[in-house]
């Protein structure tokens, strides 16, 4: 193909383009050139008037004579191929390769005079093998003396020569010219196929060898044309078949549909450059170009394949139909022989699994070879694929051949390094033709290896019975422990041969025992007779899988057998009044003796000593040894048997010695007791009992008490008091429960004890009782008691002080002597005459103060508060079942109030008058002086006056007054005795503002108590500004120059007024204020008085009145500073402005009104929690904060808890 692109560009260099034809198409639509040259064959005939000549169509001539010579030139074409120019014309390719592209080139050149205009070339044998370019229809034209070139191409589809006709249709003098086109094979085809497809050696026979029946081979054969002519044939393989066609041993397929065509053999190649890469490469294990879809060049392969089902030697024939030796229809025939054996290796086991093995311990599997053919079976070599875990032991040498249903065998060892899984291949190689190599799979799992404990390692049963019908079985529990990493087995648990008869052992056998269990089996001793004092021996066998204990573990186990005989001396009976001789009281202990004895062979142990039926635990044993015991053979054991009752009446028990002489029922040894007890004569609320004597002695019995003591002194009232004991401490309850039975809801003997109708003096017991309580708490603080208050009222003068840990209880109501009563409605009243009642200071302690009314005075003086109970620093106070009453906090004193007015501003002077002041006719003066402002006593005096101006100038600015007022400006020149409008007088001074208001009084809770602060005073009222001086009038200077008018002083500021004073708080009332302390209060009446009221805040004073700015003495000009004071001819000075007035000073702030006193029941402060339950609250009125025109004082708090 590229050298047919060469050649065509070099066509395209000789070819000049021609303008297409714009002749009219032929009528008959047949074919036609460009040019209107007429082609015509049997199916185009040409049209009337015209003949097809050489294929063209050729208008018909009339013959009119000789034609004329001179026509002129004409143009002639020539035709030149690779064998010359000559006519015939013809093209010969020679041989071809099959597929193969082969081209040649052939020239047309013009030899005449003129141009030749070549219009078709085309081969008339549509479908060859040739074709040929340019083609068709062309626009080629051939000057003279020019030429052409034309490629004509041949590819061959088969080893068939080809033969073909080029034609050339031109408007030359011959219009049709043909060239002949043909191929020819001058080789000879030869079939050759052998089992190499890289040479050309043959074979005539395909030999299998021995095949195992039902076993598959193949066998591959390369077919091939040899032919020694380059390209001188094609070999055609038509048919392929097996002989006979009903084989059922033999199969064929080849490689390709046929027929094929194998070129001479051009395929061999050592790497893939060797091949055409474009569509080949090198199939380098054969050394043949392998074409990209499979085949091999110029190679057909046949696959045989051979399954043999019986035994024997097989024959039959491949048979190959091709042109070998160009002969049309050649036969070639291949042997094909195979021959079926039945030899075979067998391995057993197949796989080789061992399901478990143990790390440290190597296991091992014996492996058999047999040869389970009927022919000789040679085993060349037997391995393993991995060593490092798995071995081979104990086989033989290798190769070794077996005869029919020979064996071999060796071992295949598995040492695994740690616990897992491993596996590998055991290959055998052998002759056997089906598998020459076996590979078995070998695999193992490893495990830790199980260890056997036994628990106990050896077992001695000591003295054992011998056999009772129906007697017990001694045994012993024995447990196998399993303390490795795999089940444990134990397969066989037996009696070891020469053990003693007695011993046995069940089950024989356990389940399997996982990693850390265990499993137990019974190990049995039944001697038939007695062997004391020797001992029997006996071994337990056991077998397992615990790899270091192989082939099994041991266990010594003795006995001895033994037959005791249990004796009671005098008899197994003991009568308790017989042996005291009569009566047995209450309390009373008689004892009898009995003796146990052993007259049998061997030991015998007694395991337990009881009584059986006491039902009033009336009968007790001594002397007993602690069991287990054993008394030997003809020794024996005193005990001594007991009888006392607490209660009269018939009692009976037995007292039981189990033994292990069998041959009594159950091993008991029975002794029957029988005893009865007599009460003692009866004593109101005692009971007698038996004293060491025999004789009768008296208790008081549970719920009575002796308090009198004269229960044992002639005609005692027994025990008069009734009363339970529960314990020794007896601290006073809610339930008046006397816990001790001493008469006292409390402990008599740690009380002080206090009464109205007791005297300071006496000690403070019940009989004796002090007067107050503040001598019974010094008292108890002093010993460490508490104080126990009988009801009624008692009155301290001052406050009742707390001892640490000394705890006050009211409500008793005492009867003579007798203090057991305690009511919750027997009041015990504390009357303070102080304002707190109680206090309460650094109780750590529990201090208790229950079932009282404590009453505490109103505040003692202006202010203060009242406190029924006052807490401070103390964690151990607790107050129950208690009224506290707290009095009222005293009202806050009122604030002073400032009464009067302040001082007010002096008034502002009237300025000078005007005057004359020039030469000649007219007069002379000085300047007039302004007014003075008006003084002020705080300091807010008015501005001064303006001075005047002169002739035609305006007066001064007025002076500013104290606090900023302006003056007013200077008046203009010429106004004469005006009455000076308001724009020129000096502004008012403004006024004071008001005091502020005083702060109200505040509520605020310290450690010493209720402290509010007091009202603030208010502030002093600020003073009036002085009012600004007038402006000077302005000169005048009409006939004469004059002066103006000065202008008023203004006025003094007023004073402000004085403040009032803050009113003082008011007391608060407290039933209990708590600081820094967590008590528990508890089921209280908890009262309050009343806050008292905040006192009144004081009014201010009034400001003072400002002072008046200065006017004029005219009278009737109102806005004047001055008069005009010049004569009557001049009168044109302007007169000044008048003064400011003085601004008011401010009134004084009133003082703020004092906070009320609250009324709290219980306050908590200085982060105190107390711990409050079912307590009730009344509270009195909180008191009224203290008015106030500015800052009222707020009113007082109420809470139950704050």
């Amino acid at each position: 193909m590229p050298r047919l692109g060469l050649s065509f560009r070099v066509l395209l260099g000789l070819v000049v383009p021609l303008a297409c034809s714009e002749e009219v198409a032929p009528p008959l639509g047949g074919p036609s050139t460009d040019s209107g040259v007429l082609l015509c064959d049997t199916t185009h005939p040409c049209a009337a008037g015209q003949s097809c000549v050489g294929g063209v169509c050729e208008t018909e001539r009339v013959d009119a004579g000789p034609v004329d010579a001179g026509t002129g030139p004409t143009g002639q074409l020539q035709v030149c191929t690779p064998e010359g120019c000559a006519e015939p014309y013809r093209l010969s390719f020679g041989g071809s390769r099959v597929g193969a592209t082969t081209s040649r080139t052939l020239v047309l050149r013009n030899v005449g005079e003129k141009a030749v205009a070549v219009r078709n070339l085309s081969l008339l044998e549509p479908g060859s093998e040739f074709s040929a370019e340019p083609s068709g229809e062309v626009d080629l034209t051939i000057a003279p003396a020019e030429e052409v070139a034309v490629r004509i191409t041949h590819v061959a589809r088969d080893g068939v020569a080809d033969q073909g006709t080029l034609q050339v249709i031109s408007d030359a003098d011959r219009s049709r010219v043909l060239v002949s086109l043909l191929t020819e094979y001058k080789g000879v085809a030869s079939f050759s196929a052998g089992i190499d497809p890289a040479t050309n050696i043959g074979v005539t026979v395909l030999d299998f060898g021995n095949v195992r029946a039902g076993s598959a081979e193949s066998r591959q054969l390369y077919v091939k044309n040899k032919d020694v002519v380059i390209d001188g044939s094609v070999l055609s393989i038509d048919e392929a078949r097996i002989d006979p066609a009903s084989s059922t041993t033999f199969e064929l397929r080849v490689d390709r549909t046929l027929p094929a065509y194998l070129n001479q053999f051009n395929g061999l190649c050592a790497s893939d450059p060797n091949c055409d890469t474009a569509i080949e490469t090198c199939d380098t294990e054969v050394g043949v170009c392998r074409g990209n879809s499979g085949p091999l060049r110029d190679v057909l392969t046949a696959e045989v394949r051979f399954v043999g089902t019986r035994e024997g030697f097989v024959e039959e024939r491949l048979l190959f139909l091709s042109n070998d030796g160009n002969a049309p229809s050649s036969l070639s025939t291949i042997l094909l022989r195979a021959n079926v054996t039945s030899a075979s290796l067998d391995v057993s086991p197949d796989p080789i699994v061992f399901s478990e093995a143990y790390v440290g311990f190597g296991a091992r599997t014996t492996v058999t070879l047999t040869n389970g053919g009927t022919g000789d079976l040679v085993v060349e070599s037997v391995g393993l694929t991995h060593t490092s875990t798995f071995s081979i032991d104990g086989g033989p040498t290798f190769p070794r051949t077996l005869a029919a249903s020979g064996t071999i065998t060796f071992d295949v060892v598995f040492d695994p390094p740690a616990v897992g899984s491993y596996s590998t291949e055991l290959t055998v190689t052998s002759n056997d033709p089906s598998t020459p190599q076996q590979i078995i799979a070998v695999s193992g799992n490893a495990f830790l290896a199980p260890v056997l404990e036994v628990d106990p390692t050896s077992v001695d049963f000591g003295n054992t019975h011998v056999v009772v019908s129906g007697g017990p079985t001694p045994f012993r529990v024995i447990t196998v422990r399993n303390s490795g990493g795999h089940d444990l087995r134990v397969s066989s648990i037996a009696m070891a041969q020469g053990s003693a008869a007695g011993f046995s052992v069940v089950p024989g056998s356990l389940s399997p025992i996982p990693p850390g269990g265990s499993a137990d089996f019974n190990l049995r001793y039944e001697p038939s007779a007695p062997s004391f004092p020797n001992t029997e021996h006996g071994q337990i066998s056991l077998s397992s899988n615990d790899p270091t204990r192989q082939p099994d573990v041991s266990v010594p186990v003795d006995g001895r057998g033994i037959n005791p005989n249990a004796l009671v001396f005098p008899d197994e009976h003991i009568d308790f009044n017989q042996a005291a001789g009569g009566d047995i009281y209450d309390g009373r202990v008689v004892t009898a003796q009995r003796t146990l004895a052993n007259g049998g062979v061997g030991p015998l142990t007694v395991t337990d000593v009881g009584f059986v039926g006491d039902a009033r635990s009336s009968f007790s044993v001594s002397g007993v040894p602690a069991v287990p015991f054993t008394i030997q053979p003809s020794g024996n054991v005193v005990v001594s048997v007991t009888y006392g009752t607490l209660s009269p009446g018939a009692d009976s028990a037995s007292l039981r010695f189990t033994t292990d002489d069998l041959d009594r029922a159950g091993g008991l040894v029975v002794i029957t007791l029988a005893g009865v007890s007599t009460p003692c004569p009866a004593i109101a609320g005692a009971v007698g009992r038996s004293d060491a004597s025999g004789l009768c002695a008296y208790a008081c019995v549970p719920g009575n008490v002796d308090l009198d003591l004269d229960l044992d002194t002639t005609g005692s009232n027994g025990c008069e008091y009734a009363c339970s004991f529960v314990q020794d401490d007896d601290a006073p309850d809610d339930n008046y429960v006397d816990a001790d039975c001493d008469g006292l809801d409390g402990n008599a003997e740690l009380g002080v004890f206090v009464s109205t109708s007791g005297a300071d003096g006496n000690p403070g017991t019940r009989e004796l009782p002090k007067r107050s309580l503040s001598a019974a708490i010094a008292s108890a603080g002093a010993t460490g008691k508490d104080v126990f208050v009988a009801s009624g009222t008692y009155v301290e003068p001052v406050t009742l002080s707390l001892v640490d840990g000394v705890s006050i209880y009211g409500g008793y109501v005492p009867s003579g002597s007798s203090w057991a009563s305690r009511l919750l409605g027997a009041v015990t009243e504390l009357v303070v005459a102080a304002p707190i009642a109680v206090r309460a200071n650094n109780i750590n302690q529990v201090t208790v103060i229950d079932h009282m009314k404590l009453v505490g005075a109103d505040g003692a003086a202006a202010g203060d508060s009242a406190f029924g109970v006052f807490v401070s620093s103390s964690n151990g106070l607790l107050v129950r079942r208690t009224t506290v009453i707290a009095g009222r906090g005293r009202d806050g004193v009122a604030g002073v109030s400032s009464t009067g007015v302040a001082a007010s501003g002096g008034n502002g002077a009237a300025g000078a008058g005007g005057c004359e002041d020039s030469g000649g006719f007219c007069s002379g003066c000085g300047q007039p002086q302004g007014g003075v402002g008006g003084g002020s006593a705080c300091g807010q005096s008015g501005g001064s006056e303006g001075l005047p101006g002169k002739g035609g100038g305006g007066g001064q600015t007025g002076g500013t007054g104290a606090g900023g007022t302006p003056g007013g400006p200077g008046t203009p020149n010429g106004q004469g005795n005006w009455n000076t409008p308001s724009t020129y007088w000096g502004s008012t001074g403004a006024n004071g503002s008001t005091g502020g208001s005083g702060a109200p009084g505040a509520p605020n809770y310290a450690a010493g108590g209720y402290a509010p602060t007091a009202a603030g005073a208010g502030g002093t009222g600020n003073a009036g500004a002085g009012g600004g001086g007038g402006g000077g009038g302005g000169g005048g200077n009409s006939d004469c120059d004059s002066f103006g008018g000065a202008g008023g002083g203004g006025g003094g500021g007023g004073c402000g007024g004085a403040p009032g004073t803050g009113g003082t708080s008011a007391g608060g009332s407290f039933a209990i204020y708590l600081w820094s302390s967590n008590v528990l209060i508890e089921l209280c009446d908890l009262r309050t008085g009343g806050g008292g009221a905040g006192g009144a805040g004081g009014s201010g004073q009034a400001g003072g009145n400002g002072g008046s700015g200065g006017w004029g003495q005219d009278g009737g000009r109102p806005g004047a500073g001055n008069p005009y004071g010049g004569s009557g001819e001049q009168d044109d000075g302007s007169n000044g402005g008048r003064g400011g007035d003085g601004g008011r000073g401010g009134d004084g702030g009133a003082g703020g009104g004092g906070a009320g006193g609250p009324s709290v029941g219980i306050y908590a402060g200085g982060g105190s929690t107390p711990v409050l339950n079912l307590n009730t609250f009344v509270l009195g009125a909180p008191g009224a904060g203290g008015a106030s025109s500015g800052s009222p004082g707020p009113s007082g708090t109420s809470a139950n808890t704050l």
